[in-house]
């Protein structure tokens, strides 16, 4: 890994990676934000956020290379009327307070716009993702030195299943991230609700609050430009709904974003999954595009229920020639 650090650190030296992603053209790159801030903040969130400084990096090099950077419904609009105009579009999936705190007045800096997908039930009822209610659970019992008695608690609840593959941080995680995948919104509800009773570890009321913006926040970025995107209403994988609850999801995902913001409807997949159904019923219910997780650039022969979105930085090499080589790979 460092050894390719180093090659991708002369070639951006050098200008070759500029060179290369000046002669492939994609008319439209998607680019993928979670959580913006400092490492070093006292905040820890399940998310590891992007620093500023290189988001505004990758902004300034984006402009600097010829690309409209904007938000997805403008990015659509313009492509119908140009459709050689070569656009990069900002999204920020889920809703961390660092996007208002310190991405937000970069944008502003560059009169840049950009698309929030967010979940509608987290935000209605001020709940923290699950995600990050199990990260601060975990945490917890990780500092107190009982990871050995979590352990145990995940085998006996999923019969073994669900047995962790290690107490590494990067075990947990993985194991966080099956988890949220695989369940429902009353399984997840019940699993944290398990584990705090169990562990005596309660999550605090303002977890939320604490991580997450408020609508006064999402408001005046809207106000400002932004776009609101469906991100469905508990953030639950589409793919192992039956038909009422996906189409509940989804409708019910719409529903609030249009309390918020009049314009081009678009949709991000929860966890980035898909399939042909999640597909038809986000189409039908009134969004006109929607935003994986496959890393790819998009073309105007895109499907535009598939357009795929890069993120900003591969192989943990938080650097602008890391995002650079993802524009010419991708």
């Amino acid at each position: 890994m460092l050894k390719l650090s180093r090659v991708l650190l002369i070639l951006d030296r050098v200008k070759l990676l500029d060179l290369a992603i000046k002669l492939k053209s994609p008319n439209l790159v998607v680019i993928v934000y979670h959580n913006v801030g400092h490492h070093n903040s006292y905040v820890q969130t399940f998310e590891e956020p992007i620093t500023p400084a290189l988001i505004e990096k990758q902004i300034l090099f984006l402009l600097r290379s010829g690309y409209i950077v904007t938000s997805l419904g403008e990015a659509l609009s313009t492509l119908a009327e140009n459709p050689q105009q070569r656009i990069a579009v900002i999204t920020f999936d889920d809703g961390y307070k660092g996007v208002y705190e310190y991405a937000y007045p970069i944008l502003r800096k560059y009169h840049i716009k950009a698309t929030l997908y967010l979940t509608a039930g987290f935000i209605r009822h001020r709940v923290a993702p699950w995600w990050e209610q199990l990260h601060y659970i975990i945490s917890k019992v990780e500092k107190e030195g009982k990871l050995h008695k979590l352990t145990r608690l995940i085998s006996q609840i999923g019969g073994g299943s669900w047995r962790l593959r290690g107490t590494q941080a990067i075990h947990l995680k993985s194991w966080i991230e099956d988890v949220v995948r695989a369940m429902d919104v009353h399984e997840l509800r019940g699993l944290i609700n398990t584990l705090s009773e169990t562990l005596g570890i309660e999550v605090p009321e303002d977890l939320y609050s604490t991580i997450m913006l408020d609508l006064n926040e999402i408001k005046e970025m809207v106000e400002y430009g932004f776009e609101v995107g469906g991100h469905g209403l508990w953030h639950i994988n589409l793919s192992i709904l039956n038909n009422n609850r996906l189409t509940e999801e989804v409708k019910e995902s719409l529903d609030f974003v249009r309390t918020l913001y009049k314009g081009i409807y678009t949709f991000a997949y929860p966890f980035g999954i898909y399939n042909d159904l999640v597909i038809e019923v986000v189409k039908s219910s009134g969004f006109k595009a929607a935003v994986t997780l496959d890393p790819h650039l998009n073309y105007l022969s895109t499907n535009t229920y598939m357009l795929g979105r890069i993120p900003p930085y591969k192989f943990n090499l938080k650097n602008i020639a890391s995002f650079k080589y993802l524009l010419i790979k991708c």
